[in-house]
């Protein structure tokens, strides 16, 4: 009998890897620098001057090292950077002793890894598990990527050309496509490389939020189709500005910001992620294929810009996401989650305004505790507050979703009863002091609530009809307490 052994997903088969790493620690650095090497030499071939590339992804790993593993990583990326001068040196038949290009390459380690590791630092000592702060972390990053790249290439050049890698008269053409070069591969690919490194090394030191979730399994047929659709595009705006040599086909590369941009709000941060990857190889790649080297600032720069704008666009959700919690803290009170009284002024005028138009009946029911301040004084305020919350809940339960129920402060409460009577509303209040005598709190004690009610008249605004409720509610504490009264002008003006 045969059987199908099914695959297994890339998630998996990057957990089984993790967790394999994970016991044998000892691989970990040598595959962190073949791997390195490996980015490197991608970056090498699309080369447009010596040491510049369209984009160089190595920086985006080193950077991306820096925040997941930590300082501990500085040996692998030192040794990196001395692996790949002793490649430079061949590559460049560059006539150089081993000693030479040893001290060139830890000169360039410490071009390369110093203004890195400041940023990232600077970057983890602001970040948080909150998911709010991403659009301040997104813009934190895009900074110190900005002013660490620059450093970056200013130390690696004049180091290059202080070791006699580079000649002094190559450094004013270089500066620049090295320093977009790097900033593009950290924008562009870090966000990759970053979630990969929290999957396979344990205990990452950086939050990313749903980066961590990066996998290529369960791609629905809407995101293949956008990236298909992505990549056809970009050949298309490559082969215009092949066809059409000019400055302002070139310039149509920009417009790939609409799709990602589309994807960016459509599926997830890692998926995103991987579009804008994507999206920056098949630039670097094609720009060195068609020949387009003397327009490649323009592809440097779109890919930054592009890669920036999509990864920008993650944060909208969760800006929308704050702003919602932010509304509903102002609208809502926080201990009993009844309406702040901010808000029940703001929606009693607009119901009062409402009613008056419509000659519609709109009552409001002021209640507060008795002895409230005798609650905390014996039992302290922690149970002071159970009693709050548990009346809040009893009451919200009696009411329709046409109210507003509103803690207006201290242990006073109001109910905003639109289209209601007078005498609907002493019903009401009726009903909520009975199922607040039979609230159980197991707190050894009974508790109770005093009630007042009046009716809108017409020439009423929000103080008027809330000063005739609370003058009810005052009856009814010197009627005794535990009770409902309506006022009785409310009572003879409905009448």
């Amino acid at each position: 009998m045969n059987s199908e052994v099914p695959l297994s997903s890339p998630k998996t088969l990057l957990e089984k890897f993790s967790q394999w790493l994970a016991v044998h620690r000892w691989i970990q650095m040598p595959l962190f620098i073949f791997c390195w090497i490996g980015v490197w030499l991608i970056g090498y071939v699309v080369e447009y001057v010596n040491h510049a590339s369209v984009w160089f992804p190595a920086a985006g790993l080193t950077f991306s090292s820096l925040l997941v593993i930590g300082p501990r990583i500085i040996p692998a990326l030192i040794v990196c950077a001395i692996l790949s001068t002793y490649l430079t040196g061949y590559f460049y038949q560059i006539d150089q002793s081993f000693a030479q290009l040893t001290w060139a390459g830890l000169i360039f380690a410490i071009g390369h890894i110093a203004p890195y590791h400041i940023a990232a630092a600077i970057i983890k000592h602001f970040s948080s598990d909150k998911i709010q702060q991403l659009p301040s972390l997104l813009i934190l990053s895009f900074v110190s990527v900005f002013f660490s790249s620059l450093a970056t290439s200013l130390l690696v050049i004049y180091g290059l050309v202080f070791t006699g890698l580079m000649d002094v008269n190559e450094m004013i053409s270089a500066w620049l496509p090295f320093w977009i070069g790097d900033m593009a591969g950290i924008i562009a690919i870090g966000p990759i490389f970053v979630g990969i490194l929290c999957k396979v090394y344990d205990k990452p030191q950086f939050w990313i939020g749903e980066l961590k979730e990066i996998t290529l399994s369960n791609n629905s047929d809407k995101f293949t189709f956008k990236l298909i659709g992505c990549a056809v595009l970009i050949i298309l705006i490559m082969l215009l500005a092949y066809l059409l040599p000019v400055h302002e086909s070139n310039l149509a590369i920009f417009i790939m910001i609409l799709p990602l941009m589309w994807i960016s709000f459509t599926e997830s941060p890692a998926r995103t992620a991987i579009s804008v990857g994507l999206f920056s190889t098949s630039i670097a790649f094609l720009v060195n294929l068609l020949g387009l080297m003397d327009f490649v600032l323009i592809y440097q720069f779109a890919i930054c810009i592009v890669a920036a704008s999509a990864f920008l666009c993650l944060s909208v959700p969760s800006l929308l996401a704050h702003n919602e919690t932010l509304k509903n803290k102002m609208i809502t009170d926080h201990l009993t989650g009844a309406a702040s009284r901010s808000h029940l002024v703001n929606q009693a005028d607009i119901e009062i305004a409402k009613s008056l138009d419509e000659g519609k009946p709109l009552s409001l029911i002021v209640f507060d505790l008795d002895n409230f301040k005798g609650i905390n004084d014996s039992l302290g305020h922690n149970e002071g507050d159970k009693v709050l919350i548990e009346t809040s809940r009893i009451a919200a339960l009696n009411l329709r979703k046409s109210d507003l129920l509103s803690r207006h402060g201290g242990d006073e409460f109001v109910i905003l009863l639109p289209n209601t009577k007078l005498d609907e509303a002493g019903e009401v209040a009726e009903k909520i002091l009975k199922q607040i005598q039979k609230a159980d709190l197991k707190l050894g004690f009974s508790f109770s609530c005093s009630f007042g009610a009046s009716q809108l008249k017409a020439g009423d605004d929000f103080k008027l009809l809330f000063e005739r409720a609370d003058k009810a509610l005052y009856q009814a504490k010197d009627g005794g307490r535990n009770q409902v009264q309506v006022c009785q002008e409310s009572l003879a003006d409905a009448g």
